[in-house]
């Protein structure tokens, strides 16, 4: 069943750190699935979290080598290649694998100085 006159109550919604807001929908749209944290946002589902600007920041010099790196390519497929063997090298030459590289950003306990 639709929700239906559901008005925003312009009241914000917290989270926990380690919540994820985890909803499923049939073709049609009608939500069939929520979990705890997503039912405490109910008939409203543009919800966003506002990210923690560390990780951005700590990663922001590795976009950029990326992009320098894409962009001796003309062809996408090409550029991509090769923004993600940079990325894998560094991983490789720190010792780190890509999970443990972004788990180590997003708990703010960046591990890797040399690809990072």
């Amino acid at each position: 069943m639709r929700a239906r006159n559901v008005r925003p109550t312009g009241q914000e919604r917290m989270f926990g750190t380690d919540e994820i807001i985890v909803s499923k929908t049939d073709p049609t749209g009608v939500v069939t699935y929520a979990n705890d944290a997503s039912g405490r946002v109910v008939g409203y589902h543009s919800n966003r979290r506002c990210p923690d600007r560390r990780p951005i920041e700590s990663i922001r010099h590795v976009y950029q080598r990326m992009l320098k790196v894409e962009a001796g390519h003309s062809r996408a497929v090409d550029a991509a290649r090769a923004g993600a063997r940079m990325l894998t090298d560094e991983l490789a030459d720190a010792g780190v694998t890509y999970d443990r590289y972004i788990w180590s950003l997003i708990s703010g306990q960046e591990q890797v100085q040399s690809a990072a």
